[in-house]
């Protein structure tokens, strides 16, 4: 069944054709196959750079809402890279079988799109959801640690929402043992740092 949202879209969307206008959606997160697009030479420009490095690339992690930037990873990779490296994807709203299922069916119409004759895999899809915490946006212990850590360490900041999230999983992944010593890890940082400013965070940032 579709969304409030979708069906006030659908709704607007005939409304203003029926006015001899033309309007153009974008959702949120924007079009899964735009967002791909962008993300695959995202893998191609990393890949180039760590090549400068005399690295091989063996993770990519990202935050993953609408899944636009884990669906253009995971190609970038299966093209530049023949699916060696990996995509961890950290949810920071639903739940991992959602996404999975979301991303399978971006591939689909992205890899339609570029004629593309092999399949990308969809065991190449992997999401965590156990950094989510309480809910989208709400602040968790493990987000506000990677946040202070990474600014104290690496001078970087991360935001509550996206990457602080993302971080956290990173960090707990690393500290299992998740990864071997000599792995190539990339944190992919998509922004979102004026989200520190925002009413509902300055209780959690303010010191």
């Amino acid at each position: 069944m579709a969304s409030l949202l979708d069906r006030r879209v659908k709704q607007l969307e005939k409304d203003l054709r029926e006015k001899g206008e033309s309007p153009y959606y974008i959702p949120n997160g924007c079009k899964a196959i735009h967002g791909a697009l962008g993300y695959s030479t995202c893998v191609l420009e990393v890949i180039n750079q760590l090549r400068g490095l005399n690295l091989v690339l063996g993770y990519i992690v990202t935050a993953c809402g609408t899944s636009g930037t884990q669906t253009g990873l995971i190609l970038g990779t299966a093209l530049y890279t023949q699916g060696e490296a990996k995509v961890l994807g950290m949810s920071v709203s639903r739940h991992k079988d959602e996404l999975r299922e979301k991303i399978k069916q971006n591939l689909g119409e992205v890899t339609g799109f570029l004629d593309l004759k092999q399949d990308v895999n969809s065991e190449s899809i992997t999401v965590y959801d156990n950094y989510v915490g309480e809910g989208y946006g709400i602040p968790s212990a493990a987000m506000k640690e990677a946040v202070r850590l990474v600014a104290r360490k690496e001078g970087i900041i991360l935001d509550p929402v996206y990457t602080g999230k993302a971080m956290a999983g990173l960090i707990d992944l690393i500290r299992k043992g998740q990864f071997e010593k000599d792995d190539v890890i990339v944190f992919l940082h998509t922004g979102g740092v004026a989200g520190l400013f925002a009413e509902g965070q300055m209780e959690t940032f303010q010191e």
